[in-house]
């Protein structure tokens, strides 16, 4: 497989405190790849550098062979990273439908004047949009709620909202942080298969921050392992499973690791 994201030596401190020391993995292009650890080792820390909130102290992060610690955050989108994050980032008092429509936000070729006045140009690429955003819903069986206000709806349908939001980038990433937290588990049997359903038949690679054990073992190819902001393992979720290094960061030495 083709290397998609290379993340190497990473450091990155918060004052005196090291959030992240010397971290470095791959994420090969089709996968599935679960980043976990303890609360405080420094996974979101790590989506925080990709998606160019932070700067890191050294290091390098290379998507497709592209540096992107010379870019911005939108400019990280318009290279095909999407994300969501633990916090719902939707908008409550739009609908279902209007929300996505806001992750074509970056797509638009059309110029706000052109938007504005209601141009042929810009009716067409609405049109086409908002067609891709009711395929999205259909897939996820919520074509039904599409002009529902967000705000009324339960939070495990506004999770899987965000996930279609993201979509509408047209991402060759998508990194999700913690996409079933708070989610029951009806709803995250579910979530996982729509996002096997995003590799499968979308082609997206997906790189995942997780603590539901049950969801990362059973998706993922490829799971890393951090644990006081250093990776401690890499592997498959069999090997990762019995490594006694992360048996130890979860629960002690004498406990195995739930799945």
């Amino acid at each position: 497989m083709k290397e998609m994201l290379e993340i190497e030596g990473l450091v990155m401190k918060f004052g005196g405190l090291k959030a992240l020391d010397g971290v470095s993995f791959t994420v090969e292009e089709g996968q599935i790849v679960g980043l976990i650890g303890p609360n405080g080792a420094g996974k979101s820390t790590v989506f925080n550098l990709i998606s160019r909130f932070y700067q890191p102290v050294s290091g390098r992060i290379r998507f497709q062979g592209e540096n992107l610690l010379k870019l911005r955050p939108h400019q990280v989108i318009e290279r095909g990273i999407a994300r969501t994050f633990q916090n719902l980032g939707l908008f409550p008092y739009m609908t279902v439908l209007e929300n996505l429509l806001m992750g074509k936000h970056s797509r638009f070729k059309s110029g706000p004047w052109s938007i504005s006045l209601g141009l042929p140009r810009a009716r067409h690429e609405e049109r086409a949009f908002q067609a891709e955003a009711e395929g999205l819903l259909n897939m996820l069986g919520l074509i039904e709620l599409k002009d529902a206000l967000v705000s009324l709806l339960p939070y495990g349908t506004q999770k899987l909202i965000e996930l279609a939001r993201a979509l509408m980038t047209g991402p060759k990433l998508l990194l999700l942080d913690e996409p079933v937290a708070g989610m029951n588990t009806s709803e995250t049997q579910k979530m996982g298969g729509f996002i096997r359903q995003i590799r499968d038949q979308f082609g997206v690679t997906v790189l995942l921050v997780e603590h539901d054990m049950s969801l990362v073992m059973g998706i993922c190819d490829w799971i890393i392992v951090l644990d006081f902001g250093r990776k401690i393992a890499a592997g498959t979720p069999q090997e990762v499973q019995h490594n006694p290094a992360v048996i130890e960061a979860y629960l002690g030495e004498e406990a195995p690791l739930s799945v």
